[in-house]
């Protein structure tokens, strides 16, 4: 009989070590993924050691879905099955590579892509043709073209990128190009940028250099704000030396998009007849991931 009990006690302590040694990707009811090492489940609340945001526990009532994974899996590798878990990704945010309008220097990964609309610029279409290059399509109220850029990877937390956009005018057919050549240090969720680029074409009749800082931090799983913000040395298509930008980007899984809304502060060039000082001026674009 106590050979029996010892037989029981050692195989419930087996099959207890056995589930603690699961790696699980767990679906949450807001369509929110975390995948990490089972550490306990009291049939109350689970408790899992992730890769990227260390111990989390979670309310067994919010889970419907609970996998398991090869170790070390995040929501953005195999367990990401559709778009609303890339969309509120809380180890990724899918699109890190632009902020409202300005670039980033971080890249998509391949096979990754999206496209956005803004009010103020029309809109573009990117793709990630490998894990550092990016192609893509853009119209914007005044032409329409492509553009690209390609990503280098400096150290874990520091990434430079080259790239440009070609575009026809609408009106007169002639061409604008915009080179840039940025740096972004940080990671997805928490970074900033200094860019430098130069807006010419237009017959000779466009000629810009200007710098750009940029900036995003993320609040919550579905909230980062941004701030972006240029100086241009010769103004093109805004009348302004200098335009500041703070706003914020929303995940909606609902909807499998996201949405940017900000304030733009435009310093107008001086006019002899009135200063009219900083005019501000609303941004609103919807960005969607594929």
């Amino acid at each position: 009989m106590r050979n029996l009990l010892t037989l029981c006690l050692m195989t419930l302590a087996l099959a207890a070590e056995a589930q603690m040694n699961r790696y699980v990707c767990v679906t949450l009811d807001n369509a929110t993924k975390r995948c990490g090492e089972l550490i306990s489940d009291d049939g109350r609340e689970l408790v899992l050691e992730t890769p990227n945001v260390g111990r989390v526990v979670l309310n067994k009532a919010q889970i419907i879905l609970i996998q398991d994974a090869d170790y070390g899996t995040t929501p953005s590798m195999g367990a990401a099955t559709n778009l609303d878990d890339r969309a509120i990704n809380p180890d990724r945010s899918l699109q890190a590579t632009r902020y409202f309008f300005a670039p980033s220097a971080l890249p998509l990964r391949k096979g990754e892509g999206y496209g956005t609309f803004s009010a103020i610029t029309g809109g573009n279409l990117s793709y990630g043709v490998s894990d550092n290059t990016i192609i893509g399509m853009t119209a914007t109220w005044l032409g329409a073209g492509v553009s690209a850029k390609q990503s280098f990877r400096l150290n874990d937390n520091t990434h430079a990128s080259i790239g440009g956009m070609f575009q026809l005018s609408f009106g007169s057919g002639e061409p604008t190009m915009f080179p840039f050549a940025n740096v972004t240090r940080g990671d997805e969720n928490l970074n900033v940028t200094l860019g430098v680029g130069y807006l010419a074409g237009g017959g000779g009749d466009i000629n810009s250099p200007m710098v750009n800082l940029s900036g995003c931090y993320q609040v919550s799983e579905r909230l980062w704000l941004i701030s972006e913000n240029y100086y241009f040395a010769n103004p093109a298509f805004f009348p302004a030396n200098y335009v500041v930008s703070v706003g914020a980007r929303t995940a909606k899984p609902d909807k499998s998009r996201l949405f940017e809304l900000a304030i733009l502060f435009v310093d107008p060039v001086e006019n002899a007849l009135v200063d009219v000082g900083l005019v501000p001026l609303p941004w609103l674009s919807w960005t969607w991931p594929f």
